[in-house]
């Protein structure tokens, strides 16, 4: 009998040291105080520097003043005014994208009877590239008399094809540009187109 009581006792010896152990492990912290714990879903519990946010696209408004005069070469001259809204947009590479619709500012008129149909608006698109200076270089494109087939009697829509200008932004929210031009008609006259140009960042200017 005192041989089978001595296996007991061992056995509960080591039931008891056995719970006591898982105990102190589920209840005990393996890290020590000032040992960061991991964090993150990932396999090894270790999460990277966050990613840098992509710089945004700068989004420019503004407007177009512009006079147009045909002077020709027989005499006389026809004559009109025009205002263009602009919206643009500059990539962070520095191109620029952009729209224009542009409205008559008064009736053109001409020194002589004519009978050619006077546009009542015209569309466009804008490209060109924001330079390290800071000058917003532009050009129009796709330039639509409406309606089709129309024309503008001071030369506008002989203007704006060939036209390069460079706003100049000075690194601010702001670009202005005036200027004052002449090109030859092919015929011995001549257009002289001047007014200025305004733009003003909206979006992303803090970027």
């Amino acid at each position: 009998m005192r041989r089978l009581v001595k296996p007991a006792v061992w056995t509960a010896v080591f039931l008891a040291c056995a719970g006591a152990g898982a105990y102190l492990a589920a209840h005990t912290d393996p890290f020590p105080p000032g040992v960061d714990r991991p964090t993150g879903t990932g396999p090894t519990g270790i999460t990277g520097p966050s990613p840098s946010p992509e710089p945004a696209d700068l989004r420019w408004t503004g407007t177009m003043q512009t006079t147009s005069r045909h002077d020709l070469y027989v005499g006389g001259s026809c004559r009109s005014r025009w205002r263009t809204e602009l919206r643009l947009t500059i990539d962070p590479g520095g191109a620029v994208q952009g729209a224009g619709a542009a409205a008559p500012v008064g009736e053109a008129s001409c020194d002589f009877p004519q009978a050619q149909q006077q546009a009542h608006r015209i569309r466009m698109t804008v490209r060109g590239r924001l330079t390290s200076t800071g000058a917003l270089r532009i050009t129009f494109d796709h330039v639509t008399p409406v309606p089709l087939g129309s024309t503008d009697l001071g030369g506008f829509l002989v203007f704006l094809p060939a036209a390069r200008l460079a706003p100049d932004t000075n690194g601010g929210p702001t670009a202005a540009v005036t200027y004052d031009q002449q090109r030859s008609d092919g015929n011995r006259g001549t257009y002289v187109f001047g007014g200025t140009i305004r733009l003003r960042c909206v979006s992303g200017c803090g970027a």
